[in-house]
């Protein structure tokens, strides 16, 4: 499962308040148990909100073509 932490609902200020953007919200990566629910391990990080990765990241899906996986998400 791919998935958004939403760090800009913990607050900091401002309209959206987050304006002293001090929670991340980073992309992660969560294997699952057979049961489609239960995680598997711990979360692994992809990609973060900086500079690099731009200022919005949204519309996550992971595709999966010849045993290899694919991100995709809208900037």
């Amino acid at each position: 499962m791919v998935y958004k932490v939403d760090g800009n609902n913990l607050g900091g200020g401002g309209k959206c308040r987050n304006e002293s953007h001090t929670h991340s919200t980073p992309l992660m990566l969560q294997r699952l148990k057979d049961d489609g629910v239960s995680p598997n391990g711990d979360p692994i990080p992809l990609l973060g909100r900086d500079g690099a990765d731009g200022p919005l990241i949204e519309a996550l899906n992971i595709v999966l073509v010849d045993k290899v996986y694919f991100l995709f998400f809208k900037q």
